[in-house]
């Protein structure tokens, strides 16, 4: 009996010896190899961006300014643009940079701007991830006009007017400058010289006109004129 077991210890011994000396001959020839291939793929995946970055000499396109503002009364706007995806865009307002902003997936990006008084002169860059740098973009010109307009009425001099030919009243007069002009809400056409006419029925008693100029910044200026009718 106890030589049986011995010769069944000595074969599983000698099982247990091939077996590993396989698996060991498996890891060799066959599993090192393979482990070496995944390896060289994983670094040729992580080197694969930086060459594509290094080959990539192509700049991007010139930002777009979408703000459509030309002048304001407000010191402080925010600019908004597009630009490629990803891409970090400078803004320079009349000649100097301001801070670095980055696009979003879309291509979008805003920055926040302090104007100064007079006319703002924006341009823009955008440089990707390769470090191309675009061409500068189209101007964008803001006028920071804090101003209210003038108006000036020069006729009629009058402000009572009696019987039939002096019912129909022109008002005439001018401002100091391009403004939406409305006399009671009806818009007035301005000509070259920022001068206008408007010619208006009277009815008996008083007749109230309010004069309202708003020019592009948003600054308005208001006059109110009484004129005296009896038939």
């Amino acid at each position: 009996m106890v030589s049986i077991e011995q010769r069944r210890n000595r074969r599983k011994t000698f099982y247990y010896l091939f077996l590993s000396g396989s698996l060991f001959l498996i890891l060799i020839f066959v599993g090192i190899p393979a482990l070496a291939k995944v390896i060289t793929v994983v670094s040729d995946f992580k080197q694969q961006p930086s060459t594509i970055l290094n080959n990539d000499k192509i700049p991007p396109s010139p930002p777009r300014f979408t703000t459509s503002d030309t002048a304001t009364n407000s010191a402080r706007l925010t600019l908004i643009g597009s630009a490629e995806p990803s891409s970090h865009v400078t803004v320079y307002q009349n000649g100097k940079a301001l801070e670095e902003e980055l696009t979003d997936i879309e291509g979008q990006f805003s920055q926040k701007v302090v104007l100064f008084e007079g006319e703002n002169i924006f341009v823009a860059r955008a440089r990707d991830e390769a470090g191309n740098t675009s061409q500068n973009s189209s101007q964008l010109t803001i006028q920071l006009d804090k101003d209210l307009p003038e108006i000036t009425i020069t006729s009629p001099t009058q402000t009572t007017f009696a019987g039939g030919d002096e019912q129909t009243v022109i008002i005439s007069g001018n401002t100091n400058k391009q403004v939406n002009l409305t006399i009671n809400n009806r818009f007035i056409t301005l000509d070259v010289d920022n001068k206008f006419s408007y010619a208006v029925k009277l009815v008996s008693g008083d007749n109230q006109f309010k004069i309202v100029a708003t020019d592009d910044a948003g600054n308005s200026a208001e006059l109110d004129l009484t004129l005296n009718f009896t038939p």
